[in-house]
């Protein structure tokens, strides 16, 4: 049932060698927004309310991203797990302060799986189980015996629910966003929340207002949170889709480790490359993807030659200096 991203080593890593390090090593200023600014529970909810909630729009996936993805056969596997009693992840949900709403962050395609199969059709095309056991197979949730249904209907799965105060609000579209299939494939295994929220933060801060940049980092986030505090949709969704479609590049254009040199997260490096890209495609889409990886291998060899991978992730001529260089590389792609 677990999905997981393995790690591989890249020959850009083999470029970048040592000199990449955690950029909070020796750089008191790189600090992780308070943790206290966002709040969670976690609790137990039957499938039969979740699809009910689904429903009722209580609980409500976001437009931005992947529609249904799952195989029919991995559906069936959800289903039979639950009528099986066997563990399955947690499903996270983000707490609307304004609307009092659900937005689901992790466990789309749980939830829709769940939902096609009470409904009778996943992605379309007629839901029945498949490469389930036995007892199971072929059956859709009409054909299940009375007993069975209830089974399902009552059995139970994890919900962490996220929320934030009231003036907290503008780190919804980080909270969204680091839920993002594409970018928990490139930020990898590493179980550090709030790492990857922060680094999200930091590319739309630097994205936007680069030219407004000062140290202290935290406070640089900070301010762009405020000025931002209260989002329209449409600014929302300007977040969503410049982030979105830098995170896509990497995945499907580089090697979905580019940013994780010897299996870890480079922010310096995450830093150059997520701007530069988003940069370039203010131009339009790319299509040369061997341009835009030979682009990489470029950028990566001038960073190091330039000793620009290690020290201090927050100075900021050196920060300029690296986003200066990705657009210089990847400016050039078609």
């Amino acid at each position: 049932m677990s999905i997981g991203a393995q790690a591989e080593v890249t020959a850009e890593e083999r470029v970048l060698g040592s000199g990449v390090h955690d950029p909070r090593e020796g750089d008191d200023e790189a600090g992780t927004p308070d943790p206290g600014l966002v709040m969670s529970y976690a609790a137990n909810m039957t499938v039969e309310s979740l699809v009910e909630r689904l429903y009722g729009g209580d609980i409500f996936i976001p437009s931005v991203g992947s529609g249904c993805v799952w195989s029919m056969a991995r559906a069936s596997r959800l289903v039979e797990s639950l009528l099986l009693g066997l563990p399955v992840p947690n499903i996270y949900l983000f707490r609307e302060h304004e609307s009092g709403r659900h937005m689901v962050l992790d466990g789309r395609q749980r939830l829709l799986a769940l939902q096609g199969f009470q409904h009778g059709s996943l992605c379309g095309r007629g839901f029945r189980l498949t490469g389930v056991c036995e007892g199971l197979m072929g059956k859709s949730y009409a054909d299940m015996h009375h007993l069975e249904q209830r089974q399902l209907d009552k059995a139970l799965i994890t919900v962490t629910v996220v929320h934030q105060p009231k003036s907290e609000v503008s780190r919804r579209p980080v909270l969204s966003l680091s839920a993002s299939p594409c970018w928990q494939e490139v930020y990898g295994r590493e179980n550090d929340r709030m790492a990857s929220q922060e680094l999200i933060l930091r590319f739309l801060a630097l994205f936007w207002s680069l030219s407004a940049y000062r140290r202290p980092m935290k406070h640089f986030l900070d301010t762009f949170m405020e000025e931002h505090r209260d989002l329209d949709r449409r600014t929302e969704l300007l977040f969503w889709k410049c982030f979105d479609r830098s995170v896509a590049t990497v995945a499907e254009a580089l090697e979905p480790d580019a940013l994780r040199p010897e299996g870890r997260m480079s922010v310096p490096l995450a830093d150059a490359v997520l701007v530069g890209l988003a940069r370039r495609r203010e131009q339009g889409p790319i299509r040369d993807r061997k341009g835009l990886r030979a682009a990489h291998w470029r950028l990566v060899s001038r960073l190091r030659k330039e000793h620009l991978c290690k020290g201090e992730a927050t100075d900021a001529s050196r920060l300029e200096k690296r986003i200066a260089i990705a657009q210089d590389e990847f400016g050039g792609v078609e």
